[in-house]
């Protein structure tokens, strides 16, 4: 409903847009410098000027704070007469805004509000342990993409109902060939609360919905496994380039070969997490257990350690895992964690354990190191930002506390200035080219990127060109305009918000 509202409005407000001297006459029933929320969640270091028209040829102006000087414009939008600037390192958004209204020269000043993905999936209603985990908030900094998380399980398979949105081809080291199918269902459970086909109008949603899911089989159809299989499945991630390795895996015996494995994968990059074990102990299992391994133990509906959940000395996190004894929400259903798998028919099942818990801070690292975090800066992040449930800070019941990736994405965002895949989109690394051939009028810009499903917008100094168009064949973003001077510099301005200038050569 809210998306179909806002491509509503975008189209009324189509036909007013204003001219070059035309009045805006769309603006009178427009709202100006409302007060800012106390709780308001916008861009850091941004800001959103609107401006009194009509717009002139020229660029629109530069404002200047009075504690700050001149802000930098990222954006010239000079058909709404607005633009959007970047503030100088360390500057305060709300104290910014203030500051411009108080002059009086501006139509509107506001943050660079955030909004929100809202996906339509059926059964999302029942994912209260997404809720618990404020998914929707942080699928507004990141969704997983560009990052791959390798699951070591019993292998998955994409359900038809739904499925897992962006599987690869993996290795089975119980059959030894390169078919990850399950035969079991646990594994392709974990994965679908990664990775989940999300936004479809069907099934469930993945936490790190945009991740690719490298399933890695090293359990046999019973769930069993072998200590070998696990340490070749392990070296096998790391070999094919994983971001993060989930293992809802546990027995109670410290292998040095498994320690060794998880200490390598860890030191190689890999963000590790791992279930603390479904039996109520005062011990991690492992390879939870491990040193460079995040132990996971797991929560109820009502936030609270599930009775199951391991604990101890070496526990770091809590995510929720479910109680399928229990119907706290009253929707209905037990209260367990609910995924697409088979048991042994395909189905939307609701599960309950560590198992459960172990992939929700696997897909809430892919969500950070898709925006750019190491594994050791993810898990830094995630437990400084997590919510404390016993004493302040660590302690042995439940680690550092329940999982917060929206929070540590904000923190993360807010410490680097990385406002990261925003749904999907890399990051313009270079421009390559900016050239201006004087006797044709043209104009050539080619820029690199992560992605090839990115938005790259061109200007000309400081007037907007267009934007580039993905050639497959060259593998990069191109396009040629005719342009009637040469400009000084290319600016080319991502939809995740970097930007590149390059000084442009005249032929």
């Amino acid at each position: 409903m809210r998306i179909a509202l806002v491509a509503l409005l975008a189209t009324a407000c189509t036909p007013l847009s204003p001219g070059v001297g035309e009045e805006p006459t769309f603006r009178a029933d427009i709202e100006l410098d409302l007060p800012i929320p106390d709780d308001a969640d916008f861009v850091p270091g941004r800001v959103i000027v609107g401006f009194h028209g009509p717009a002139d040829e020229a660029a629109l102006p530069l404002p200047h704070a009075p504690d700050l000087g001149a802000l930098t414009r990222l954006r010239d939008w000079r058909e709404l007469d607005a633009a959007l600037y970047a503030l100088p390192d360390d500057a305060d958004v709300i104290d910014t805004v203030e500051q411009l209204r108080a002059t009086g020269s501006y139509l509107y000043v506001e943050p660079d509000y955030r909004r929100y993905a809202l996906v339509d999936d059926t059964y999302r209603s029942y994912q209260w342990n997404f809720d618990a985990v404020d998914a929707e908030s942080a699928w507004a900094y990141s969704t997983g993409s560009g990052a791959t998380v390798a699951v070591l399980d019993t292998g998955v398979t994409s359900g038809s109902s739904d499925g897992i949105g962006n599987l690869v081809t993996g290795y089975d080291y119980v059959n030894n060939d390169t078919d990850a199918s399950d035969d079991n269902g646990h594994g392709t459970h974990v994965a679908g609360t990664i990775g989940a086909a999300t936004d479809n109008t069907a099934g469930v949603a993945g936490l790190a919905y945009g991740a690719d899911i490298l399933p890695v089989k090293v359990l046999d159809q019973n769930g069993s496994g072998s200590v070998a299989d696990i340490v070749s499945g392990m070296n096998y991630a790391v070999s094919q380039g994983a971001d993060v390795i989930n293992m809802s895996i546990g027995g109670v015996s410290y292998a040095a070969s498994e320690a060794t494995a998880v200490a390598n994968a860890y030191s190689s990059g890999l963000f590790v997490a791992a279930a603390s074990g479904n039996s109520g102990a005062s011990s991690v299992e492992y390879p939870g257990g491990y040193t460079g391994a995040v132990a996971v133990g797991a929560t109820d509906y009502n936030d609270a350690r599930a009775s199951y959940s391991n604990y101890g000395t070496a526990l770091d996190l809590m995510a929720p895992g479910g109680d399928v004894t229990a119907d706290d929400n009253g929707d209905g259903f037990a209260d367990g964690i609910v995924q697409e798998t088979f048991d042994p028919t395909w189905g939307f099942y609701f599960w309950e354990g560590t198992s459960m818990a172990s992939p929700h801070v696997a897909a809430a690292a892919a969500l950070l190191m898709a925006n750019g975090a190491t594994n050791a800066e993810a898990e830094t992040y995630l437990t400084d930002n997590a919510t404390d449930m016993g004493s302040t800070g660590w302690d042995s019941s439940t680690g550092y506390g329940l999982i917060q990736p929206a929070a540590a994405l904000a923190a993360w965002e807010a410490d680097t200035g990385d406002t990261g895949d925003t749904g999907g989109t890399g990051c313009a690394t270079t421009i390559t080219l900016s050239a201006y051939t004087a006797s044709t009028g043209s104009l050539e810009t080619t820029a690199t990127a992560t992605s090839s499903s990115e938005t790259l917008t061109v200007y000309a100094d400081t007037n907007l060109l267009g934007t580039l168009t993905w050639d497959s064949g060259d593998s990069q973003f191109e396009e040629t305009w005719t342009w009637p001077v040469a400009p000084d510099d290319i600016t080319v301005q991502s939809d995740c918000g970097d930007a590149d200038t390059d000084p442009v050569t005249v032929n």
